[in-house]
């Protein structure tokens, strides 16, 4: 994260999420200390609200005025990091990929592994950066909704009668799962 040449395109998001029986509130943590130059992607607000569901991917359009916050773009190195080692900074990494980001990365060990390794922190809240207007209109490119193809099928073995459906979703041009049973 020291090179120069990456410098300008580089995006640091601290993803981290605790569950509620933790009792720690992630963006109050990121705000008193973090790893320089670093975002808060909130998992929890970058999300469909819609569904009673949670950390659902959110609409195209809701995720590039997320994106536009944030200040980074699909072509930036993204490098997400978490505070337990390596937990949501995962699910953030995931989510990019499948909305485009192209050099995505997590942290090897995460913020754990920062701290022992003593490298700097920055110790300031953050501020928001706003990006000019030709870097505004769309930063990942996307259409307005995200394609996505669904094929509903039987799990192998299922039981005669059995009312299971898998639903395999994956965007246009990625291969189906393999068979999750």
């Amino acid at each position: 994260m020291n090179n120069d040449k990456y410098r300008q395109k580089l995006s640091v998001l601290d993803c981290t999420w605790y569950l509620p029986t933790e009792k720690k509130n992630a963006k109050e943590l990121f705000d008193k200390e973090k790893i320089p130059t670093s975002k808060f992607y909130d998992i929890d607000e970058i999300a469909d609200k819609t569904t009673g569901l949670p950390h659902m991917f959110p609409d195209n359009q809701f995720f590039i005025k997320n994106m536009k916050n944030l200040d980074i773009r699909n072509n930036d190195l993204i490098i997400c990091y978490d505070r337990q080692g390596i937990f949501s900074s995962a699910r953030v990494w995931y989510t990019l990929k499948c909305f485009g980001a192209k050099n995505v990365a997590v942290l090897n060990g995460g913020y754990v592994k920062w701290l022992k390794e003593n490298l700097p922190i920055e110790k300031a809240p953050y501020k928001v950066r706003r990006m000019p207007d030709s870097r505004q209109r769309n930063p990942f490119g996307l259409p307005s909704q995200l394609y996505m193809k669904a094929t509903q099928r039987q799990p192998e073995g299922n039981p005669k009668g059995c009312a299971c459906v898998i639903w395999d979703c994956n965007p246009l041009g990625y291969p189906p799962t393999p068979n999750l049973t």
